[in-house]
């Protein structure tokens, strides 16, 4: 099974469980009224946030990649979160007022730093150009029918 497919089914399941959640809270007002669409939004956005976000951590790729994908799971947590917010702090109005750019700060921070452990701090690929005794094409051919020759 390829990490692709699990990825897939990791975040489809988070999205029927969403779905059946909801279903029941329609269905059965007295045991699942506490559910709504914010719980839903939660649930699927933490989930492929997770999914992203393990896999640029864990995932030999390259290092954009890694990074592009630890940054938007982490977005995606932090989606989740702001949708759970409302339902959560309703009564205290004053919480983004208080602690909103300061959670932002922190998730910027966190993502710069696991951007940075994804990679193993470093800063860009370095491509084959760059490595030492590197021949273009034309002086790989040159070399090969020089041997050829001799």
């Amino acid at each position: 099974m390829s990490k692709n497919l699990l990825s897939k089914l990791v975040i489809g399941f988070a999205a029927l469980a969403a779905v059946v959640l909801w279903i029941l809270s329609i269905a059965l007002k007295e045991q699942f009224g506490w559910y709504s669409l914010n719980w839903g939004i939660v649930i699927v956005s933490v989930a492929a946030g997770l999914v992203l976000f393990l896999g640029g951590l864990f995932e030999k790729n390259v290092g954009v990649i890694k990074k592009t994908k630890v940054y938007i799971g982490l977005g995606l947590i932090f989606i989740g979160f702001v949708a759970l917010v409302p339902t959560i702090f309703a009564q205290e109005d004053e919480f983004w007022g208080q602690y909103g750019v300061a959670l932002i700060a922190a998730l910027v921070v966190v993502a710069w730093i696991f951007g940075v452990i994804s990679v193993g701090g470093k800063k860009w690929d370095q491509g084959d150009n760059k490595n030492a005794g590197y021949k273009t094409y034309s002086q790989r051919k040159a070399e090969e029918e020089k041997n050829n020759k001799g």
